[in-house]
């Protein structure tokens, strides 16, 4: 109970510290058309289309839509404020983040996409699906309405055409689309996003200790009781590598994140069984290598002094120079009888379950990352899922403390 005491505290005390604010430099630009620099909060979600936390000597400002023109972050997302065209909306100013400007602008409200052209058409991109029942069969259609307002307003372009039809609700193939009417319209496109990465990737070390807990559940047949005693707690070294996979021109908070970690634990189980007859008592070991390959997601808060992150998702664990050990006496009116085994558990070839995480990155210098996590690991088991054996069933629980480096 300790550990887990103290995995919870260690969550509890780090989540404390993920409510941060991100100021980056950027710009203003008001009403008036005045321009001011000074830096802005990087924040994720609806917050940045409803207002603008802006900071210029220490002093943070908040900006409504209808304080200014426009705002944006340097070589990053660009805003702009203007009424939505939708339909039933109320006639409210909004920020919009720019995606392409030229002939045509793109923009994005949170996950619905809008197109202007020269500023006096402006539309709302959707795709309204209409489900039907036919014959106790249930039906869904989508109508592709962007695509015939794409259509009719990039007409000039007869190249784009098929591309027209291929393209769907989607930020990069709109964007994409939009840039190449601006093009072929002679015209100059602005991309706010364009000098950010598409795509980054990031390989690392990791090295750290683990503790290891197993137990099998309850069996109704007393020849195998042993099993069901109390183990040892399993204490090792882990080590290996990890990739982490993110997009940061769509969303840079959130990434893939995969490793290979090797260990190799030993687990001891002792009991003494009093019985009318007389004493049994039974020594089991269990020493097993494993590869464990954890898959899932990581999303990483803004870096203050560290960076506070967390990770979930699937694991899978590859078992392999396994070795199983069991010795039996059984003590009946001071005769001692000693058995053997090396065959009384099958072990699986695998294992699977889930892992979560909580950890804080610290950057070193432009290409080296360091960072500490707590992890919680479960897993099915090492024991085949036989029905004939009785014992089948097992658990794996993991706490591991890693130190890790990316570059």
């Amino acid at each position: 109970m300790l550990r887990y005491s103290a995995f919870i505290l260690f969550l509890t005390i780090s989540f404390k510290t993920l409510a941060q604010s991100d100021f980056r430099p950027g710009y203003v630009i008001t009403n008036e058309g005045d321009s001011i620099n000074g830096s802005i909060n990087y924040r994720v979600g609806s917050a940045n289309y409803e207002e603008c936390q802006f900071q210029m000597n220490s002093t943070v400002k908040t900006y409504a839509p209808v304080d200014l023109k426009k705002y944006g972050f340097v070589n990053d997302k660009t805003y702009i404020s203007k009424y939505l065209p939708d339909e039933g909306t109320s006639n409210q100013k909004v920020f919009l983040e720019i995606l392409s400007q030229g002939a045509i602008n793109l923009y994005k409200y949170n996950a619905t996409y809008y197109v202007e052209k020269n500023e006096s058409e402006f539309y709302q991109l959707t795709n309204k699906v209409k489900k039907t029942n036919v014959d106790g069969n249930t039906y869904y259609q989508s109508n592709n309405a962007y695509k015939g307002v794409l259509s009719y307003l990039l007409a000039e372009c007869y190249d784009l055409k098929n591309k027209i039809k291929k393209v769907t609700l989607n930020e990069l193939k709109l964007t994409r689309l939009v840039n190449d009417y601006n093009k072929c319209q002679g015209n100059f496109t602005i991309t706010p996003k364009q000098n950010k990465q598409l795509m980054a990737f990031e390989g690392g070390l990791k090295f750290g200790f683990q503790t290891s807990s197993i137990s099998f559940e309850p069996s109704f047949l007393e020849d195998f009781s042993y099993l069901f005693e109390k183990w040892n707690i399993s204490k090792s070294i882990i080590a290996g590598a990890s990739v982490e996979l993110s997009f940061p021109r769509l969303y840079e908070r959130v990434s893939f994140y995969s490793e290979v970690l090797y260990t190799s634990s030993k687990y001891i189980s002792h009991n003494q069984i009093t019985a009318t007859y007389g004493i049994d008592r039974n020594d089991v070991e269990i020493e097993l290598s494993t590869l464990q390959v954890p898959l899932g997601f990581r999303y990483t808060f803004p870096e203050k002094l560290v960076a506070p992150y967390f990770n979930v998702g699937f694991l899978k664990v590859y078992n392999f120079n396994e070795s199983i050990y069991w010795v039996k006496e059984e003590e009946v009116q001071n005769v001692i009888r000693r058995y053997e085994s090396d065959d009384f558990l099958s072990v699986s070839s695998s294992q699977t379950g889930y892992w979560i995480g909580l950890g804080v990155k610290k950057t070193i210098s432009s290409k080296l990352k360091g960072s500490f996590e707590i992890r919680y690991q479960y897993t099915n088991g090492i024991s085949e899922d036989l029905p004939i054996e009785p014992y089948s069933k097992s658990e794996i629980t993991n706490l591991q403390l890693l130190l890790g480096i990316q570059f």
